[in-house]
């Protein structure tokens, strides 16, 4: 199969979700012998070319805003269309391509088009684009069953042009290990309860309220950290907040962490916590299961699609201190509850959410599409 799949950037250390999800399964999609062509913006990073990944280039390094990529993206996949060297187009967030999309599709009904979505946003250019040109595509592949709902009833799409397709993790790289000697004697982590928050310091994802969770945990069970791993515009008043709480020394903010740094990090935490407001599927809490963590999660959104409450972890009532600092207490004050959750977060992401699998689920739904 011929895959082209544009894309705004394709990092080999990007932390970005919808960045992490292109470049893992377009990896593994070449290494199964699918060719796979990839537009990117000059002299953007990216893994090495190997016999099945191919990379072409825009003239441009920055194109701002993204709308104006279709400026260079429709000449690229009309080529190769003409050539018949094109077997799917695969599209990250149409919301971006979306007038190339539905241009190509005129021109080339023969060739199916596939839109891939992360998030489901309220934005009035994300809404306008995707009602005038989702339905140019063949499939659209969401990361969670809450997000093809959400999708399905704003755009009107049937059912048969939605597939859902969690999202993987890396399971040979992150994985259970012992707490990390050095972070310990660093942040004066001995004798201590970890919780870890892994994520943008961004509104949405709401990470005030676990400082403030925390505050709560922290009077009753004072052996207890709280180690936020990220950045963003709200990390200062995150570091103001915790200081007006008199929990400055036990609030950590390392910064933010990649590959083998962030896997010492996952290991060295008792429990992970994420409170965000709204998300298609989170990166961060399928690496925290496949490190052995117990997870507390809100019980909305796509949060539900990850927890067994009671099995691998707890969901907790949006907003609610209450609930929060009791899910969270339980999970760090019984070593055998915490014990048996973390053998259950492991065993859920090895079956469910490994990148093999993601890879997989998607090439059987692009195979549908493809005669």
């Amino acid at each position: 199969m011929i895959i082209c799949s544009p894309q705004l950037g394709l990092s080999p250390v990007s932390a970005l979700g919808g960045e992490v999800y292109d470049r893992e399964v377009l990896t593994r999609l070449a290494k199964q012998g699918h060719q796979v062509k990839v537009l990117l913006p000059k002299n953007k990073p990216h893994d090495k070319p190997t016999k099945n990944l191919k990379f072409s280039f825009a003239p441009l390094r920055h194109i701002t805003p993204p709308h104006l990529y279709n400026l260079f993206l429709f000449p690229h996949i009309y080529r190769l269309a003409r050539e018949q060297s094109i077997d799917i187009l695969r599209i990250h967030v149409p919301e971006f391509f979306g007038p190339s999309v539905g241009l190509f599709k005129k021109l080339f009904p023969q060739i199916p088009i596939v839109g891939h979505y992360h998030l489901d946003e309220a934005g009035f250019t994300f809404n306008l684009v995707n009602r005038l040109f989702l339905n140019s595509c063949d499939l659209v592949v969401a990361d969670s069953r809450y997000l093809a709902k959400q999708i399905k009833k704003k755009f009107q799409l049937p059912d048969r042009k939605i597939s859902v397709v969690h999202c993987g993790t890396d399971i040979g790289k992150i994985k259970p290990g012992k707490k990390d000697p050095q972070l310990v004697k660093k942040w004066h982590l001995h004798g201590q309860k970890v919780i870890l928050y892994l994520g943008l310091f961004i509104k949405r994802k709401n990470p005030s309220f676990l400082i403030k969770v925390f505050s709560q945990i922290k009077k009753k069970q004072p052996n207890t950290k709280l180690i936020m791993i990220g950045k963003g515009p709200e990390e200062k008043k995150l570091k103001a907040l915790a200081k007006s709480l008199n929990l400055n020394r036990d609030v950590i903010f390392p910064g933010p962490k990649y590959e083998k740094e962030k896997v010492k990090y996952y290991q060295t935490a008792d429990v992970f916590a994420f409170a965000s407001h709204n998300e298609g599927f989170v990166l961060s809490v399928l690496e925290a299961m496949a490190a052995g963590l117990p997870l507390v999660l809100p019980d909305s959104v796509s949060f539900p699609e990850s927890v067994a409450p009671g099995i691998n972890g707890y969901l907790a009532q949006p907003n609610s201190l209450k609930d929060w600092v009791n899910k969270l207490s339980q999970i760090i004050s019984n070593g055998k509850l915490q014990h048996k959750m973390s053998h259950e977060a492991r065993k859920r992401a090895v079956k469910e959410f490994s990148w093999n699998t993601c890879a997989e689920k998607n090439l059987r739904a692009y195979r549908t599409l493809v005669k």
